[in-house]
Parts: C-alpha cells; sequence; structure tokens
C-alpha cells in the first residue's frame, strides 16, 4: 500500500516537472538562451559556449537552451557555405553574468570576405 502510494506521489510531482514550460523555468535561477540568426546567410552546426545550437535559417531564432553562467558575448562557431566563423571572446574579466531569464544572442555577419561575426545580447520578456 505504502509503494502504491509513494509511486502515486512521484508520478504527480514527475508529471508536473515535465508539464513545466521553458517560459516558467526562470523561477527556479535558469538563464535561457537563444540564438537570433539577423544575416541574409544560412548557419550551420551552430556552437555557442559548448551548447550545440545546430543550423539556423536566415531571420530565424532557435530554441532556447540551459546556461549554467552566461554573460552578453560569447564564444561562437559556425559555418556558412562550409566555411568556418568563429567569434573568439578574449575573456569576460569585468562582466557580470546574465542571471536568471530568457535572453537572445542575436549574430551577424558583420565581414563575410574575412569571416567575422558579430553578437549582442537582448533580454527577452
Amino acid at each position: 500500500m505504502k509503494t502504491a502510494i509513494v509511486a502515486a506521489v512521484l508520478s504527480f510531482i514527475l508529471s508536473g516537472l515535465s508539464a513545466c514550460q521553458d517560459e516558467n523555468l526562470t523561477t527556479f535561477g535558469s538563464t535561457l538562451i537563444r540564438v537570433h540568426n539577423s544575416s541574409a546567410y544560412g548557419y550551420e552546426d551552430m556552437v555557442v559556449n559548448d551548447a550545440a545550437f545546430g543550423d539556423l535559417g536566415p531571420g530565424e531564432n532557435s530554441q532556447y537552451q540551459f546556461f549554467d553562467t552566461a554573460y552578453r558575448y560569447a564564444y561562437v562557431r559556425l559555418l556558412i557555405n562550409g566555411a568556418e566563423f568563429i567569434l573568439q571572446p578574449i575573456d569576460y574579466v569585468g562582466e557580470t553574468p546574465l542571471g536568471s531569464g530568457h535572453f537572445t544572442y542575436v549574430i551577424d555577419v558583420f565581414d563575410l570576405d574575412n569571416r567575422q561575426l558579430s553578437i549582442s545580447m537582448i533580454q527577452d520578456n
């Protein structure tokens, strides 16, 4: 009997957790980040810090992903037509972590010929 009650309670808790959508997860202190491709080029095999975002077409937003710690800029690696583009921050000295909330990294191609990217951050509502 006790086993059935414990199983029912655990089932209830797990179903409640799985029903949470990422919009509600900020109450748990999570940093959620998505990427917006603001260029006219398709991004392939995109990685931001250690998170794989895959492919992202022009003007598209990715899904949100969890980050333990994130700043207003990040390491970015992606391919455009097979050519590798890397945005490499030097360090985060003096930067404050973003903290809890939903954020979007807007990534654009600054100079296609020299494979240069730009990044900006927007806090989502």
